[in-house]
């Protein structure tokens, strides 16, 4: 099968009018009819794009409301205490690379918050290039598209210095270079793009590095072939991850710094298992019986507490954020999860449902950011110390054109109410995840395939952060963009069974 005429699919699906065609198009018969078969997207888009040119009209300050810490680690700000690339152990240097970048092309804020706009723009059309190419639809093909394109939570984290943007578009390319891979009789250059695309991500969150084991699996099912096909597509994915990653971390180690990769997992998963660990059910290991505590657990406070307050039992038994005291804390961690497995289950399962109905769960003080922490309605830095004036003077040393006040009443109240009612809330998450998991049982072929690797993907987002570490909710944006595509995947399939029936039936 020929490797070109594939922007969407394979050439042996292409109508058959257009493969009649005696004289190639002009270009611009080509844009027209491109335009005409794709306007349900382009119309998405500039609806997307007209709520990002609003959001930064009337709402430039968002980035000192939202988590400023994170922002001010992010952007190796001097109050952050972190200067270089490799500083940081609980964060590789994907994201704070992209910034560097940025400010050095330009240093106005206002240039970096439009770059993750189009980065926001960009991510919808690979979305939608994935389920095009695999179904054909267009109309099925625009719902993770419009996912991305209209939740005011996408939106308001495009907005922030932060991760999730840049996250999202390597995921969504990668994955796309990867179903692009299907049905061509040399898919090795692209699972390479693929492979090389999901590492990056990784290295922007590493939370996803496991994501490209689920993908190569995916690839050996789906492209299939011989053995030696097969060691092929392995090793598409396994030398450019191996060679990306093995060089960041020997820079890194060059540099005297951190990979980020997993040097504070123990810290993080202490916070996950503080509000429970009981020391009478299991003997601590040695040098971390000052992390027991009388305290019933009832009475606990959440993750958030066991990190980062200051009176944590952590930093009162000698114990610090760095790399060092992980390796004893997570041991701590791993003692309390194995003699305690129901509290642990409860605790993640409890945070789970925080997804779903965060209004119904009552969840113990410092357990994270639920829904109205990460809105444009918000006055106040979420868990932050500093003033919005304080940040700024922060975000000042680095940026130029930052504001340091906050929007009126009425901006915040007119952001906040489209994020409101254009979130992907509880309600449309189990629609989402309960369409998907049909797919899995009355869809066929390539796009059941791929809706089952989209599904792992998206509940892989959703519970692991969770369960190692604690609820946020701008966690579940991420995880929502896979679990629409597998839902979309699904449902052209369901829909396309159901008309095959009504034929069959009026035969």
């Amino acid at each position: 099968m020929s490797d070109t005429g594939q922007l969407h699919g394979n050439a042996d699906v292409l109508p058959r009018a257009a493969a009649r065609r005696p004289w190639p198009a002009s270009s611009g018969e080509r844009v027209k009819r491109l335009a005409h078969e794709h306007r349900l997207l382009l119309g998405l888009l500039a609806a997307g794009a007209a709520v990002r040119l609003l959001s930064m009209i009337l709402y430039s300050s968002v980035v000192l409301i939202y988590y400023g810490g994170d922002s001010t680690r992010y952007a190796r700000l001097a109050v952050s205490g972190y200067h270089g690339l490799f500083s940081d152990p609980d964060s590789p240097a994907g994201y704070p690379a992209f910034l560097g970048v940025a400010r050095s092309i330009d240093r106005n804020i206002a240039f970096t918050i439009t770059l993750q706009h189009l980065m926001g723009l960009a991510t919808a059309v690979f979305l939608y290039a994935i389920v095009r190419g695999l179904t054909r639809s267009n109309a099925w093909a625009c719902l993770p598209a419009a996912v991305v394109l209209l939740s005011g939570d996408v939106v308001f984290l495009e907005t922030a210095l932060l991760t999730e943007t840049l996250w999202m578009l390597l995921l969504a390319a990668g994955m796309w270079a990867c179903v692009n891979a299907r049905g061509r009789r040399r898919p090795y250059s692209w699972l390479c793009a693929g492979a090389v695309l999901l590492s990056l991500a990784g290295l922007v969150r590493s939370l996803s590095l496991p994501l490209i084991v689920l993908a190569a699996l995916w690839a050996l099912w789906e492209i299939g072939g011989g053995w030696r096909r097969r060691v092929g597509v392995a090793a598409c994915f396994l030398a450019p991850a191996a060679i990306l990653l093995g060089s960041y971390a020997l820079v890194a180690s060059a540099e005297n710094g951190y990979a980020g990769l997993s040097d504070m997992s123990g810290f993080n998963l202490y916070a996950r298992v503080g509000q429970f660990a009981d020391c009478s059910d299991f003997t601590p290991p040695r040098g971390t019986a000052g992390l027991c505590e009388s305290t019933p657990s009832s009475k606990r406070p959440g993750p958030y507490f066991y990190t980062y307050g200051q009176n944590a039992p952590m930093y009162r038994a000698g114990f610090g954020a760095d790399p060092a005291s992980s390796k004893k804390l997570g041991e701590f961690a791993d003692e309390a999860i194995l003699n305690q497995p129901g509290e642990y289950l409860a605790a993640v399962i409890k945070d789970l449902g925080r997804y779903i109905a965060p209004d119904a769960i009552v969840a113990r003080p410092d357990s994270g950011i639920g829904p109205p922490g990460m809105s444009f309605a918000s006055a106040s830095p979420a868990n932050q110390g500093q003033s919005p004036a304080q940040l700024a003077g922060d975000f000042d040393t680095a940026y130029s054109g930052v504001s340091a006040s906050v929007p009126s009443q009425g901006v915040r109240e007119l952001l906040g109410g489209y994020q409101e009612v254009l979130r992907l809330n509880g309600f449309l998450v189990v629609l989402l995840t309960v369409t998907a998991a049909a797919g899995l049982l009355l869809g066929r072929g390539a796009s059941r395939r791929a809706g089952l690797l989209f599904l792992l993907m998206g509940l892989y987002l959703y519970i692991v952060p969770v369960a190692l570490s604690s609820y946020d909710v701008r966690y579940g944006v991420p995880a929502g963009m896979f679990m629409a595509v597998s839902a979309a995947l699904a449902a052209c399939s369901i829909t396309a069974r159901v008309r095959e029936r009504r034929s069959r039936e009026v035969s």
